[in-house]
């Protein structure tokens, strides 16, 4: 198990640098009131009990890999500390110099065994070499390998489909969703496997599991913004595949207040005809008048089937957002998506 390397990975480390921990000591207890707190946290994180230079701490270990941004471990670390009455150690296998520079800004004691132990609470921050991040080494899925694993997140049909059928309802040709299927293959995330005379997409993990193991290797679906006259708004949506995107759907998804100007999704390779066919008049910068449009590398409306982008698009489109308004609501969009499916 990741989380059980991970945890014998902090003793060694704790024992090489610090001497504190001995290699053979029996070290740690799970912490059983980790089941009172919120379920993403459950999901989200192993805790386990141990003891530092004489006293108590817990270590709250991601068992997904680096996936949250720090302002959001910051979140989710205030939520924990509130509840243990010694001090709350967040426990990852990698870091990028950037993170570790914005977790120590976030005041969040953490520890990456052979890279950082950040415990400002015992005065300790021992620097050492820094590997990069695992999501750097690897390689994006195309647009149709994400929205096979965004579908069968969502809607749970992507592995019960013929790959013919299957192309014909997303709009790609057999080609490209033979090499989508072969990409999910390559990462371990998928098998493909023969149902009579039939090939099947068939993935390897369920729910919110598939999610934090497909993760690392989807992006954000955004091409480029670009910002259009509002006049021309009406006839986008008349004549187009759009969603509404952006704050504009996180505003719709959560409690966060809308944007002053629409955020709209639309297909970046169809964006060219449609803009020609409608004549929409495009602005130079942002007015108060106007549209703000996200050209997006796949169809928005493959996945979803209302007015809204789908939820972990939306997710994956702001991923990378400062706005501390943005990482609230973005924790609330995926509790609340959880929830509605019922994982």
């Amino acid at each position: 198990m990741i989380v059980d390397k991970l945890l014998n990975d902090v003793k060694a480390y704790l024992h090489e640098i610090l001497g504190i921990v001995g290699e053979d000591d029996e070290w740690g207890t799970l912490w059983d009131n980790a089941s009172q707190l919120p379920f993403y946290l459950q999901d989200m994180y192993i805790f386990n009990q141990v003891e530092l230079l004489g006293k108590p701490c817990l270590l709250m270990i991601c068992s997904a890999g680096n996936s949250e941004t720090p302002a959001v471990v910051r979140k989710h670390w205030e939520v924990v500390n509130s509840r243990y009455s010694g001090d709350v150690i967040y426990v990852l296998g990698g870091i990028s110099s950037f993170n570790r520079k914005r977790l120590i800004e976030q005041c969040v004691p953490f520890l990456v065994p052979g890279n950082q132990l950040y415990l400002p609470m015992l005065g300790i921050d021992l620097r050492e070499h820094f590997k990069q991040s695992k999501k750097s080494d690897k390689q994006w899925l195309s647009a149709a390998a994400q929205v096979l694993v965004l579908r069968e997140l969502l809607g749970r049909d992507a592995s019960a489909l013929p790959a013919k059928e299957l192309a014909g309802i997303l709009g790609y040709s057999a080609m490209t969703l033979t090499r989508a299927i072969n990409e999910l293959i390559d990462r371990e995330l998928a098998t493909a496997e023969m149902v009579g005379r039939e090939k099947r997409l068939k993935f390897s993990h369920n729910g919110h599991e598939l999610w934090e193991k497909s993760k690392p290797y989807m992006h954000s679906p955004i091409k480029k913004h670009i910002w259009i006259a509002e006049n021309s708004y009406c006839h986008l949506v008349d004549g187009a595949d759009a969603k509404i995107a952006g704050e504009s759907a996180l505003a719709e998804y959560t409690m966060m207040v809308a944007p002053k100007n629409l955020v709209m999704a639309v297909n970046a390779s169809e964006w060219p005809s449609i803009k020609k066919l409608m004549n929409i008049e495009g602005r130079d910068e942002p007015d108060f008048d106007c549209t703000k449009i996200e050209l997006w590398r796949y169809n928005p409306a493959i996945i979803s089937t209302d007015e809204l982008v789908d939820p972990l698009s939306l997710w994956l489109s702001l991923e990378h957002s400062n706005d501390e308004r943005i990482e609230m609501a973005q924790d609330e969009l995926l509790e609340t998506t959880w929830s509605k499916l019922r994982w």
